[in-house]
């Protein structure tokens, strides 16, 4: 879904609204038995794809790398409404339908330890902090990557930078950094170079606009935002961690992170 959004107000207001749960089976949520299914039960999955999650009918919603029309992914939501278990999963499902020759990842994280077991595979190229000096050379040097590739000098694996909580790596990057983000953002898919972000929504204000057009695509936990009373307590019942939704045409997509052990 593109923005085309001149104020960042109305950009920021948009994505809050969709923040705050639409699922239409919000008060009697089940998470179904077909949301555990395992890779050969998925059927024949094609290269250069990753599963985003498991759909009600229990068919995969899927990720093609080969297709840049979908944009970078922002995956939006509170705390404990699962994007780091969401963000985890979209790279385990790359690292099992793909070789390391067609996909690599890099990880920027707060909490790097959360990723240890994908540094595991071979697709990792490296699970780095948000506070590392290193991460600002790993930024500009993708960004020369997709560069030379948009020239033709340059071949490879496609790429995909997950960065968990956007906002903190932001925060404090300077200047450079941030260009060589923008330009990544939004020339990165054509080139195959792919960012997928987690943020909560009480952050968006705090974002630069041109990132958040830069995210075309958004996949929405279905909970209720830190954004609507960062104090109020109350639980909701039938709000499950783990749900999402996205938007494809005028269809919302509502789908669960699938288990793959």
């Amino acid at each position: 879904m593109v923005f085309n959004y001149d104020d960042q107000s109305a950009l920021v207001d948009t994505l809050i609204s969709e923040s705050v749960t639409n699922y239409p089976y919000a008060d009697r949520v089940i998470i179904p038995q077909h949301s555990r299914r395992t890779l050969p039960d998925l059927g024949p999955l094609p290269r250069y794809s990753s599963i985003i999650g498991v759909c009600d009918d229990g068919l995969p919603l899927l990720f093609d790398l080969s297709n840049p029309s979908a944009g970078c992914i922002l995956i939006l939501g509170g705390v404990q409404t699962g994007k780091y278990q969401l963000l985890k999963s979209i790279l385990h499902s790359a690292s099992l339908l793909n070789t390391p020759r067609e996909v690599n990842y890099y990880v920027v994280s707060p909490d790097p330890g959360k990723f240890a077991e994908l540094a595991d595979y071979d697709h990792c190229s490296g699970v780095f902090s948000s506070y590392e000096r290193s991460v600002r050379e790993l930024v500009i040097e993708l960004a020369s990557i997709a560069e030379q590739r948009k020239s033709g000098r340059h071949t490879g694996a496609v790429i995909i930078l997950a960065i968990d909580d956007l906002y903190t790596f932001l925060k404090n990057r300077e200047f450079e950094v941030d260009v060589h983000l923008k330009w990544l953002l939004k020339h990165g898919p054509n080139n195959g170079m792919w960012c997928i972000g987690t943020l909560q929504p009480e952050y968006l204000i705090k974002l630069n606009c041109e990132h958040l057009l830069s995210f075309k695509t958004r996949l929405i936990a279905n909970s209720y935002p830190l954004a609507l009373d960062a104090g109020n307590k109350q639980s909701y019942p039938g709000i499950q961690p783990d749900t999402f939704t996205t938007q494809i045409g005028n269809q919302s997509i509502h789908f669960w992170i699938p288990d793959f052990d």
